[in-house]
């Protein structure tokens, strides 16, 4: 490397001392020679000829030296300019007081098109374009005004337009005392890659406060306005719309526009576009089925001309909305000043943006929250997948797909392992697995390879989903950016983890509960199908009927509370009889406490009104739930009491107050101060001694809220618990609703019921196979015909091509293809006297008040709830064909 004296490979003054003593002794040689030569050839013979011939040697060794030496420091000089022209960076030195290029390597030649020509010319003429005296970012005053040292900056050529960093120094270099060397690295694609990289932290920034802003509690048009605001303002664009497609009227409706006021525009003039074949839009996502539509240069587009250009749009992109697999409608941006290039970049993150505005939309308006929520998980860019213990994949969304590059087929087939290196996969199995295991929950960041090579961070959120604890569930998010911006966002981090944990609670707990009495079910089959005993055909039976029952009641509560957390849990109030009802939901206690042998008390005040007007079916879920804790909590020969009086009240509005009393193990007072919350149990542990998903109080705490009252518990430890609650009551008219007629009463349910339907053909519309087998099965007996169909489109085919064929229709609802609404509503069209006639009856497990009330507008006549069950089903059959 360089020494003082200059940028050479051997040090000068090395060289000079060694060739200064070959030169002495060179001198002192020949100084001899010309005293001994005389001598020698005089035949004086005090003379040495041996002397003679040593003086001789040494003078032909001296010159076989100069001749190494010579060559060694040529071989030395063309070897390091060989090592600079091979170097990977640019390299030059010019003259720091002239600024003359005095070296300059291959690389840089070939980067700006010189040649040895160059060598003398100014560096800022030969590598700057432009310029007419030194760069004004040069660095050579500052270099040279210090003693030594070095700077490292960054610049933008003129000359290629590209982006260098640059290192320079000041050296010696021949004769030039002060030479300036520069060497340069081209830096352009990394600060592309930042710039990038930034953009994309940017792009991941506004995605968080749009899908925060869906959390809200707002309308959906307030929402969907104000992540438009947001979308608009981060790309700088000139509209931001929303359309929706009108089934009934095939046109696209732009319900939702954002727009930039600061460029002199207006709302659109237009609110409605036919959606047709032939149209731009329906050819390009529904025959096509592409992903988006953009153009750069709408005048410059001939095929977009005619559609664009009279609405003033300059360039755009067009992305479809997919809800559960139909088309929904359009999220455009418009930009509207000028011609502007989208880059994939763009086009990627307004395809996000509308797969995020998709998922939001079915969360918000959708028919089912069970679907929205497995829509939602399954479109979220997060990594959620089941696993068990030897790293078999169970389920994968699409997120998981989407980080790592692989299919689902692939990472299905291949597990775990496939996303990890082989450090990573040991720590896995040997420390997190068995850590998850250990504590039913651990959270780490664990380094994962894509399919491409490219590493990813992901935060991984682990937690242990049934009992047995060797099945696990895990919520992964990409934080390979925010790694490089961490200090930013460990706040939001942070509540992501605390959020998670509390979902892996929840999970864990409900997991449990569905999968016991799931247990129990397959449990009671197996022995049901290696029996031959009635005896256990009868136990067997019972305890599935017992664990179908506790099933269905899990599932009712979760989708209760999904209600809740969406503010859609609605009553429907009803005339009823309110001491009947209070009766009756006790006497579906009685076998429970007597299983227990437990006392049971019903207190009911003689001044309690006859009937009221209220949810029937909410106020007696509520009186259900408390009565099942009391007899749950209280052991046996214990006591449980309800009871009902009226403490004030008007004529018609009467103030009642009902109490679940009982003498059970009792309630801490930390423990009633979340006793009613979402997602607690008085005992959350695993090994807790009684079950249950945690939702019955919360419910009955928000039913009460609703019908305008209050909710309270009375307890202690070991000494029982008094649950209580008032609402206000509206009176009914009184009037007992009067029997039919003898000769319009229908055949009862306990009559013999074998081929009563004998000769009657019905038509069965379900697409789940087990559901139709299930239905054709509990008919048998009655002699009734059945013709299936596996969709709305089959079924509306079959009773178009024999409508008097059919006495009757059974029509689920969710179906692919064509959906039973649809289906009933295109039979109702048909304006014949059996489409108008034929009852039509749903069969669904939409079994709330808003979904019966669907099912009549879509021209339905009755409701059929899953899972089926036969006696009711027995009881529509008789009133719609006998």
């Amino acid at each position: 490397m360089a020494g003082k004296n200059g940028f050479f490979p051997i040090k000068f003054s090395s060289l000079i001392v060694f060739s200064l003593s070959i030169t002495c002794f060179t001198l002192v040689s020949v100084l001899v020679w010309l005293v001994m030569i005389p001598r020698f050839f005089s035949g004086d013979s005090s003379f040495n000829r041996y002397i003679f011939f040593i003086l001789c040697g040494l003078g032909i060794a001296t010159g076989i030296l100069y001749v190494i030496i010579i060559r060694y420091f040529l071989k030395s000089i063309v070897g390091f300019k060989r090592i600079l022209n091979e170097m990977g960076t640019y390299l030059f030195i010019a003259d720091a007081g002239t600024y003359q290029i005095k070296f300059i390597n291959d690389a840089m030649k070939e980067l700006y098109g010189l040649d040895d020509t160059v060598i003398g010319k100014r560096c800022w003429e030969a590598i700057q374009t432009g310029f007419t005296k030194p760069c004004p970012f040069c660095p050579i005053p500052q270099l040279t005004s210090r003693s030594s040292g070095s700077l490292v900056w960054e610049e933008c050529n003129s000359k290629t337009g590209r982006y260098y960093k640059n290192t320079s120094s000041i050296i010696g270099w021949g004769n030039v005392k002060q030479a300036y060397l520069q060497h340069s690295v081209d830096i352009h694609d990394l600060k592309a890659a930042e710039t990038t990289l930034k953009k994309r932290l940017e792009q991941q920034e506004l995605l968080a406060a749009i899908s925060q802003s869906f959390i809200s509690a707002k309308e959906l048009p307030v929402i969907i306005n104000n992540a438009l605001r947001l979308i608009g303002s981060f790309m700088r664009v000139s509209k931001v719309v929303l359309a929706r497609l009108n089934t009934e009227t095939g046109m696209l409706d732009y319900e939702y526009e954002w727009y930039n006021e600061t460029q002199g525009l207006s709302k659109l003039s237009r609110r409605s576009y036919q959606f047709s074949q032939g149209g731009i839009l329906y050819n390009t996502f529904i025959l096509k089925g592409k992903p988006y539509l953009s153009c750069n240069d709408v005048e410059a587009s001939p095929e977009f001309t005619a559609m664009y250009a009279p609405l003033g749009i300059k360039a755009f992109i067009s992305i479809p909305i997919v809800i559960q697999g139909a088309f929904w409608g359009v999220l455009g941006i418009d930009e509207c000043m000028q011609a502007h290039h989208w880059d994939e970049s763009d086009i990627q993150f307004v395809q996000l943006i509308g797969n995020t505005l998709g998922g939001i939309i079915i969360r918000v308006i959708g028919e089912n929250q069970l679907l929205r929520m497995s829509s939602i998980v399954d479109s979220t860019p997060q990594y959620v997948s089941y696993f068990n213990a030897a790293g078999r994949l169970e389920y994968i969304n699409q997120g998981v797909c989407a980080i790592s590059g692989y299919t689902s087929d692939e990472l299905m087939r291949c597990g775990i392992d496939l996303l990890f290196d082989e450090d990573t996969r040991t720590f896995i199995h040997e420390i997190f697995i068995p850590t998850v295991l250990e504590r039913g929950h651990h959270q780490t960041e664990i380094p994962l390879i894509r399919k491409d090579g490219e590493q990813r961070i992901l935060s991984f959120s682990a937690f242990t989903i049934e009992a047995k604890k060797d099945d696990f569930g895990s919520i992964g998010t990409d934080i390979t950016e925010i790694r490089a911006l961490e200090s930013a966002l460990i706040a939001a981090k942070e509540r992501a983890e605390q959020s998670s944990m509390a979902k892996s609670a929840f999970l864990s707990r409900m997991s449990h509960e569905m999968r016991t009495p799931l247990t129990a079910i397959i449990g009671m089959t197996a022995i049901i199908q290696s029996s031959n005993s009635k005896e256990k055909l009868e136990y067997g039976l019972a305890k599935i009927n017992e664990a179908s029952v506790h099933l269905l009641g899990g599932i009712n509560d979760i989708l209760d509370m999904f209600k809740i957390e969406a503010g859609k849990l609605e009553l429907s109030p009803s005339e009823f009889d309110f001491e009947k009802m209070l009766l009756r939901v006790a006497g579906m206690m009685n076998f429970s406490i007597a299983e227990k042998q437990q006392s049971f008390t019903v207190n009911l005040d003689p001044d309690l009104p006859g009937y009221v007007v209220a949810d029937e079916q909410r106020l007696a879920q509520v009186i259900t739930n408390l009565l099942s804790n009391a007899v749950k909590f209280t052991p046996e020969k214990g006591t449980v009491t309800l009871s009902a009086r009226r403490i004030a009240g008007k004529e018609s509005l009467h103030i009642i107050q009902c109490s679940v009393a009982d003498t059970g193990i009792g309630i801490s007072p930390e423990q009633q101060s979340r006793l009613f919350s979402l997602f607690e149990q008085v005992d959350g542990s695993i090994t807790r001694k009684f079950g249950g998903i945690g939702l019955g109080l919360a419910i009955a705490k928000n039913i009460i809220e609703l019908m305008g009252g209050t909710i309270w518990v009375t307890s202690a430890l070991g000494k029982g618990s008094d649950f209580t609650f008032e609402i206000a009551l509206a009176e009914g008219s009184r009037k007992p609703m009067p029997a039919a007629p003898p000769e319009q009463q229908k055949p009862d349910a306990g009559q013999d019921d074998k081929n009563i339907f004998a000769g009657q053909r019905i038509l069965f519309a379900d697409d789940v196979q087990i559901n139709r087998e299930i239905v054709a099965s509990l008919l048998e007996d009655t002699g009734i015909l059945i013709d299936t169909a596996e969709n709305g489109v089959q079924a509306l085919a079959m009773f178009e091509e024999a409508p008097a064929k059919y006495r009757l229709i059974l029509m689920d609802i969710h179906m692919p293809e064509m959906s039973g609404f649809e289906a009933t509503q295109r039979i109702r069209a048909l304006h014949t006297e059996e489409a108008r006639r034929i009852p039509i009856l749903a069969m669904t497990a939409n079994v709330f008040k808003e979904d019966i009330d669907q099912c009549l507008a879509a021209g339905m006549n009755d409701h059929l709830g899953k899972p089926i069950n036969i006696e009711e089903l027995m009881k529509k059959l008789k009133r719609y064909l006998l």
